[in-house]
């Protein structure tokens, strides 16, 4: 049965590493969609602003029912800093009737500056200021979601969300 699984929060709290365990935990009957990619894609230089965030989800949901209609888990990664964007999320889940798990991934600030400053590359273009602009107007989330700490070792990680997906 294939399954829509949202990884969300802000950039560099550890969205791709939960995303990556997800997509380890399902192997290749799922298939990871990152809003960074989309968005280097679309927006080679990207200003992160509310209109390329608006093509970027669009682009995003096409891919995510695309996949979902030839039955791979969707994991979905990207920041979702306004509740429409969930919502969209939600509809889609609704419409294919399938399971669908909202992940909100946390981590200790200073635990995101080191990673800002330990990273070489990636495709995400945010930095530190990107960090703050998001977080000031991200929207309170609401409805069903788990929280995930991302500030302690990847294995300890690892069991909280193989546990999880086992008994969901």
């Amino acid at each position: 049965m294939n399954r829509l699984i949202i990884v969300f929060w802000l950039p560099w709290s550890g969205k791709s590493t939960v995303a990556n365990i997800i997509h380890e935990y399902f192997g290749e009957k799922s298939i990871i969609l990152r809003t960074d990619e989309i968005r280097q894609e679309l927006f080679p230089k990207s200003l992160y602003t509310q209109d390329e965030s608006d093509n970027v989800y669009a682009e995003f949901y096409r891919r995510t029912n695309h996949f979902l209609n030839i039955g791979k888990t969707v994991i979905l990664d990207g920041v979702f800093a306004k509740q429409s964007e969930r919502d969209s999320v939600q509809v889609l889940w609704e419409k294919m009737k399938t399971n669908c798990h909202f992940i909100h991934v946390i981590s200790d600030e200073q635990y995101i500056k080191e990673r800002l400053n330990q990273r070489k590359w990636d495709v995400s273009e945010a930095n530190y200021e990107v960090y703050l602009k998001l977080k000031s107007y991200f929207e309170k989330v609401t409805g069903k979601y788990i929280t995930i700490d991302n500030s302690g070792n990847i294995w300890d990680l690892k069991v909280n969300i193989f546990s999880f997906l086992s008994t969901n």
